[in-house]
């Protein structure tokens, strides 16, 4: 019997005649608004597992609470009486219905592998659009993660006193009290990517392991205490300190990965509606979104909305990192966690492809972010995977499946200024997925140092490229401190460490040596140098005073166009201001992060080199490009009719809007939002060129796909 009016069983079934439940492919369920219940009925742990199902509309309100829990393997281990009937389920599911079940009463469940139809799309689809409302609406979300724990242990009864209002210290200075808590911690539960929706919306919250089951305010507290106590406060270079008694907790911490990893952090944000800081929880209202998403200023927000989870950009991006089995769920399963979004109803549609979903997502960043943002996500793989591979995906769209593009490239740039890519985008790019941009040619790819991870290229290739890209028989002071911009400019940006946070004759003293030692020892590659950053040596001024003594006996080795540089002078004129040896051991590190996710290439006609995403497959001849609305440069492909678009790139003489000296627009005279709201449709894209800003730039409105 097929399930027509939203009612189980339907009204009209004679007596005995046999229901189809969710156990079977046939079954349907045809309301939109129901939702399917499972009543775990009593028993002791080890009696059979008997449950009913029964149907309600959400709107009712019916009172359950929702399971979370890992599938795990996904063949039927495990098996419970349905309705009367033997319904397979996985041993994840068997163990955490198991460990819920009352002795003395029903419990009733929503649990996904059970109160959703898999065999059935259009089902799924459907619930999936419910899912928010689902764990929303529950009285209680009950997480599941096999692991053993004993109440009476002291770091349980320790667990259970943790508050998560306040900043004092609650774990005191002894990791190794914690370490029992580690499996918890480390389950595999955390990093995928269904249950971040599912914890961030519950009412409640309580975490049943094995033995015991933890309120989810105490285990909020541990993670947030975890969090700040492995972070420091957020510095930057104490990931290799040997001191650092937490490190082994700092694998847990990262919400760049799982937001899931700092929820209370990540709930905070959905409660307020902005960003809050990831140690003390509070808001920052400066960044409440405008009331009109064509009033959001890209220049403002921009970091934020590719960053923060909040945002549908910075979700989509997390998603990467995330575990999924359909590669599809990468949105579907974000678009309910974000604020910038609204589903105006739709169901999601698992019969659509990839590529068109992709693509319809990419439409929709163009709107929430108000500009070319998402351009810095895309990129021509230098390796095609086809495992990640979205056939008939356009260049300028981001492909969500893994791995995501370098975080380098997602500072708080500002290349284009703060000129907008248009009022709206074109109604061309609503339909054919070209995308229409406008800007400049600013310069071309010359050379590139290799096709692999840069940071195990040796220093010589580094030093040639910058020699042969400064076009000059004389490196001067300035070309030095250009180059250690660009060495570690966009790591600076990503860790918010402050663009002053090496001055000039510390950027040209680490660079300098960087560039002697490509020469005295050819073969060197910046890992090697990744000790210098632990108690392999012993951090005094007189380490780096007696290797700079010992590259003096090498000073002929350089080329003659280096040769003037005295790096004990320059040494010597900074030495009262900062511990260099340390100092330089930061540089290192930073050096190491941009060359491990991007390639070094130089460009013409400047003498200055750049830095592209690592993975992508950036040749000589492409065009780099300042595009109104990006806050990156975009290294583009030309071909007869469109560009590719081939990588982001990171240029330090042009982050901040240089190039972009009296650039300006014309009149809109095409329209924009306010007309678009008038009238209810969309421009054509324009056609005409024309010269702007002390450079002479050619401006163009250009066609990507």
């Amino acid at each position: 019997m097929i399930k027509t009016d939203g009612t189980f069983p339907p009204p009209d079934v004679p007596a005995g005649t046999l229901c189809l439940t969710a156990s079977t492919a046939k079954y349907r369920m045809e309301t939109t608004g129901d939702i399917r219940i499972l009543e775990l009925l009593p028993g002791s742990f080890g009696d059979p597992l008997h449950c009913r199902l029964r149907v309600a509309a959400i709107e009712s309100d019916p009172v359950y609470d929702a399971l979370s829990y890992m599938w795990g393997d996904k063949s039927p281990k495990g098996t419970i009486i349905l309705d009367g009937e033997a319904f397979p389920v996985t041993g994840s599911l068997e163990n955490a219905l198991r460990h819920v079940r009352l002795r003395d009463r029903v419990r009733c469940l929503w649990a996904d592998a059970v109160c959703i139809n898999q065999r059935d799309v259009k089902e799924r689809g459907n619930q999936v659009h419910l899912m928010k409302d689902i764990y929303s609406r529950s009285k209680t979300v009950r997480v599941w993660i096999d692991v053993d724990l004993h109440p009476e242990n002291s770091v349980v009864r320790k667990l259970f006193t943790l508050q998560l209002q306040g900043t004092v210290d609650q774990l005191g200075d002894d990791p190794e009290f914690w370490k029992v808590l580690l499996p918890l911690l480390q389950n595999p539960y955390w990093d995928r990517l269904w249950i971040q929706q599912e914890l961030v919306f519950a009412p409640k919250m309580v975490f049943q392991c094995r033995g015991v089951a933890i309120p989810g305010n105490c285990l909020m507290a541990l993670q947030l205490q975890i969090f700040r106590k492995s972070t420091r406060g957020g510095r930057p270079f104490d990931a290799d300190d040997a001191d650092d008694v937490w490190r082994l907790f700092r694998p847990l911490v990262s919400t760049t990965k799982a937001p899931s990893r700092n929820l209370a952090c990540w709930r905070q944000m959905m409660k307020s509606k902005v960003p809050v800081d990831p140690h003390t929880l509070q808001p920052n209202f400066s960044l409440l979104r405008p009331k009109a998403e064509w009033q959001l200023d890209p220049g403002k927000w921009g970091p934020w909305l590719s960053t923060s989870p909040i945002y549908l950009l910075g979700m989509l991006r997390r998603s990467q990192a995330l575990n999924v089995t359909e590669p599809k769920d990468r949105v579907h399963a974000t678009l309910n966690l974000v604020i910038d979004y609204n589903d105006d109803g739709e169901e999601m549609d698992y019969d659509q492809s990839l590529a068109e979903l992709y693509l319809s997502v990419a439409r929709v960043l163009l709107f929430t972010c108000n500009s070319l943002q998402l351009l810095a996500m895309a990129r021509i793989n230098a390796i095609p995977d086809p495992t990640y591979t979205v056939e008939g995906l356009p260049s300028w769209a981001p492909n969500w499946n893994p791995p995501g593009n370098a975080e380098c490239f997602l500072g708080a740039f500002h290349a284009a200024g703060g000129l907008p890519m248009y009022s709206t985008p074109f109604k061309e790019d609503i339909r054919d997925g070209v995308l229409h941009a406008r800007g400049f040619r600013y310069a071309k790819v010359d050379r590139t140092l290799s096709t692999t991870d840069n940071a195990f290229s040796p220093l010589s290739g580094l030093s040639s490229l910058f020699f042969s890209a400064t076009k000059s028989t004389r490196c001067h002071y300035s070309d030095i401190r250009k180059l250690a911009s660009t060495l570690t400019g966009s790591a600076i940006a990503e860790l918010r460490v402050g663009r002053d946070y090496f001055s000039d004759i510390e950027a040209v003293l680490y660079t300098g040596i960087l560039l002697c030692y490509s020469f005295v020892t050819p073969g060197l590659r910046i890992v090697d140098l990744l000790p210098y950053t632990t108690n392999v040596y012993d951090r005094s001024q007189r380490e780096l005073t007696v290797a700079l003594r010992a590259l003096r006996k090498f000073h002929d080795l350089r080329p003659s166009c280096l040769r003037w540089l005295d790096l004990e002078k320059i040494s010597a004129a900074g030495q009262e201001k900062q511990d260099q040896t340390d100092r330089f051991g930061h540089f290192v590190q930073l050096v190491h992060k941009t060359l491990s996710s991007g390639r070094l290439v130089s460009i013409s006609p400047t003498t200055t080199l750049a830095i592209t995403e690592g993975k992508a497959l950036v040749k000589s001849g492409d065009e780099i490009w300042i595009l109104f609305g990006c806050a990156t440069p975009m290294v583009l492909r030309r071909t007869v009719s469109y560009f590719l678009v081939v990588s982001p790139a990171y240029i330090c003489d042009i982050m901040n809007g240089e190039a972009m000296d009296r650039v300006a627009t014309p009149d809109d005279r095409f329209g924009g939002w306010s007309r678009i709201l008038k009238e209810g449709y969309l421009s054509h894209a324009p056609v005409f060129s024309y010269v702007s800003g002390r450079s002479k730039w050619l401006v163009e409105v250009i066609r990507l796909r």
